[in-house]
């Protein structure tokens, strides 16, 4: 029998979302009591996060009432996964002797597994093995609807899966790629005019429309540079993409346009929410945000030697911490020569570069090699007088 992965999914996004704090005090005691009527419903699974649920519902109900509902357990596939031991799950998947009917089901819920357990690897390696299958019978092989459906599902999940590696520019290749060459399985699932929710039913479980939509928009506009938006947009082959998928086409026009202000509000009222709720892409944000503020940022430091933080926090619409912690962290990992006013730490000026420092930076350069071909040769000499002195070796293999 081929498992299924969408009640322990479900159950994963539940206790992330209760575990970051959404919801009203109502909301979160019926999520998790909910989450707790699962748990005893396959047998009353001790998770990590038991005692955690049991706190949201105490005192409004007690262990006694949900343990009347407590079944016996039966499927030890479902308990590996709700422990989180994904290794022994995947195990016990790869185990199974499927139908070939059921195939791309099958590669569909290791995905999930896959994606779940953040092995990246093993997901390049399913791509293979999914790519290589439907080669190798889509000519001689009639499927089902559904097989056809978990092939799509399967295939977008593997695109844009990339995006938790931090693979912005990658998940945006593939994104196009996948438009090039199938661009009905991006039209069914995200499109402006996607199929019915059957198709979705299952890729919803580990990613939902909303998650995949920004995902896309997010590589998208994070890989592109500011310069090239307008060519970009105007590129003929993608003009059905941006019909089907309009917020990508409204937020490089704001910024193309240099009309940051409206961006950001879009980026902190509708991307951000997505990410931050969602239990995949949640620790990705931070990261996702100050990329694409440096973005802005290093625009406006290309065309002056001098920019003050308030005016920046003004015309982007973020707070001056927020600005200046960003600005100062790109100065700081880019290298770049600019430096806070010691007399006005609002503003932040170029800094003229020392016609000494990159002398210094070179010595530092040649100190490291020197250092590093010095420990080479001590370790070779090490080795030759070790293999070259009988009495030496002797000591050592009568020990």
């Amino acid at each position: 029998m081929l498992h299924k992965l969408e009640e322990p999914i479900w159950f994963e996004k539940t206790v992330y979302l209760l575990k970051h704090d959404f919801g009203t005090s109502e909301e979160r005691h019926s999520l998790a009591q909910k989450a707790l009527e699962y748990l005893y419903s396959v047998g009353g699974i001790k998770v990590p996060d038991w005692d955690f649920l049991h706190d949201i519902i105490r005192p409004n109900i007690t262990n006694s009432n949900l343990e009347e509902t407590s079944t016996e357990f039966t499927d030890i596939f479902i308990q590996k996964v709700l422990l989180r031991e994904y290794s022994e799950a995947l195990v016990i998947l790869e185990s199974l002797e499927i139908k070939i009917i059921q195939y791309y089901q099958y590669l569909e819920e290791i995905g999930k597994l896959l994606v779940l357990k953040r092995d990246f690897h093993g997901l390049e390696k399913l791509s293979y093995r999914l790519e290589g299958y439907h080669q190798n019978n889509k000519e001689t092989e009639s499927i089902s609807i559904d097989e056809l459906h978990s092939y799509q599902r399967c295939k977008l999940m593997l695109t844009i899966s990339k995006i938790l590696e931090g693979n912005f520019f990658e998940t945006c290749y593939n994104v196009f790629q996948l438009w090039k060459e199938n661009p009905e399985i991006i039209l069914n699932h995200v499109g402006k005019h996607h199929a019915s929710s059957n198709i979705q039913e299952n890729i919803e479980s580990i990613y939902s429309k909303e998650e995949i939509e920004k995902v896309i928009l997010v590589s998208v506009i994070i890989s592109i540079p500011l310069d090239e938006m307008d060519k970009f947009s105007h590129l003929i082959d993608l003009q059905d993409f941006f019909q089907e998928m309009p917020i990508v086409e409204e937020c490089l026009k704001m910024l193309k346009n240099t009309q940051f202000k409206n961006f950001f509000l879009r980026w902190y009222d509708e991307i951000k929410p997505i990410f931050e709720k969602s239990m995949l892409l949640g620790s990705l944000w931070s990261k996702v945000d100050f990329i694409m503020c440096s973005k802005i940022y290093y625009f406006y430091l290309k065309i002056s030697s001098c920019v003050r933080i308030s005016y920046l926090s003004n015309i982007l619409g973020i707070r001056d911490d927020v600005v200046r912690s960003q600005l100062l962290k790109l100065i700081d990992i880019g290298g770049l020569n600019f430096k806070v006013d010691e007399q006005n730490d609002d503003i932040v000026l170029f800094k003229e570069r020392d016609v000494l420092d990159e002398a210094i930076e070179m010595l530092k350069i040649n100190e490291r090699l020197i250092t590093q071909k010095l420990q080479q040769r001590n370790n070779l000499f090490e080795n030759i007088v070790f293999q070259s002195s009988p009495n030496l070796n002797g000591n050592v293999h009568s020990r």
